[in-house]
């Protein structure tokens, strides 16, 4: 096994043992996604209200996601309220 990979299994190791020990009601953490090839990031976040759907359709023309293939983004501050995930 390279040395590098036995590095980050080691971090990772270390990472998982000091979030175990936080308090839930304290816990943040950031998630970092790292993509190996292309993302189209107009249709990673689509928006769905209807003046928001209608820009995003005629901006993206036939790239434009349905919006039979959106799902709601479900949380709980109320900010994403007009906005869907690809299914």
């Amino acid at each position: 096994m390279p040395e590098r990979s036995r590095e980050r299994r080691r971090w990772a190791a270390r990472s998982a043992g000091r979030a175990r020990r936080h308090d839930a009601d304290n816990y943040k953490a950031l998630v970092c996604i790292f993509l190996a090839g292309g993302n189209d990031g107009n249709n990673m976040v689509v928006p769905v209200d209807a003046a928001g759907y209608t820009n995003y359709a005629a901006v993206r023309g036939d790239l434009a996601l349905p919006q039979a293939q959106l799902l709601p983004i479900e949380e709980s501050g109320g900010c994403c309220a007009t906005a869907c995930i690809r299914r």
